[in-house]
């Protein structure tokens, strides 16, 4: 996910500056253009296993959202010998991090945009929904 991520910030980052709180509508307009780059390039097959699907930027009362929606095929489980709880608690601690520490995410941060990131299987059947707000980061 990083590898699609990283340049759209990139573009971004420079148009509206370091640690800058930006208005609902201006914060709205960057998560909606995020997600229309990001989803110019799925579906994107991540690993073997995994597949972005799409994502969905958007701000709702307020509150700046990216939504991930990706598939997983659920034989991961068998092969690496992990539970679905295993999975998601993984992968919170992974995405925290991530969410958290990458510096390409400062504006998501300072803007207390929330990234959930949404598991399903190969048949819609959910796995896992993760939600990071930027006050886990503190």
């Amino acid at each position: 996910m990083k590898k699609v991520v990283l340049p759209i910030l990139l573009i971004l980052i420079p148009i509206v500056g370091f640690s800058q709180k930006l208005s609902n509508q201006e914060l709205n307009e960057i998560l909606k253009y995020a997600s229309e780059e990001i989803n110019k390039n799925t579906p994107l097959v991540v690993d073997e296993y995994t597949t972005l699907v799409n994502s969905l930027g958007l701000v709702i009362g307020g509150n700046g959202m990216i939504i991930y929606n990706y598939q997983i095929d659920e034989s991961i489980f068998d092969e690496y010998d992990v539970s679905k709880s295993d999975f998601e608690l993984y992968k919170q601690i992974e995405l925290k991090n991530f969410y958290c520490s990458d510096p390409d995410f400062q504006l998501f941060r300072d803007n207390d945009v929330s990234g959930t990131w949404k598991y399903t299987n190969l048949l819609g059947t959910h796995i896992a929904k993760i939600t990071i707000y930027s006050s886990d980061c503190k």
